[in-house]
């Protein structure tokens, strides 16, 4: 091969690699712009139920009140014998990247 058409290769090879880079960029904003309304959701659900009412009540039970429910099990000693909640799926919509 000559060295002309090495350096041709080279250019349309820098050319291309950098047009790829650019259009998955591009592809991932617009995923991540679809699913930003849905993330924001789940951060609000999130900050809502750590939300704890402090009136008429000491520290410990603020605390106590503050942790995190599992509704999946009602007794602890039966937790070890369930298995953890695997399975679950989000419906994200039609978009197209």
């Amino acid at each position: 091969m000559h060295a002309k058409h090495k350096e041709e290769i080279a250019e349309l090879h820098a050319r291309y690699k950098v047009e790829i880079t650019e259009a998955v960029t591009d592809a991932t904003r617009n995923i991540l712009d679809q699913l930003q309304p849905f993330l924001n959701t789940l951060s609000v659900s999130q900050n809502t139920t750590n939300v704890v009412s402090s009136e008429g009540s000491n520290a410990e039970n603020d605390l106590e009140k503050s942790k995190p429910r599992n509704d999946f099990v009602e007794n602890k000693s039966d937790q070890k014998d369930k298995p953890a909640a695997t399975n679950f799926s989000v419906d994200t919509g039609n978009f197209k990247a």
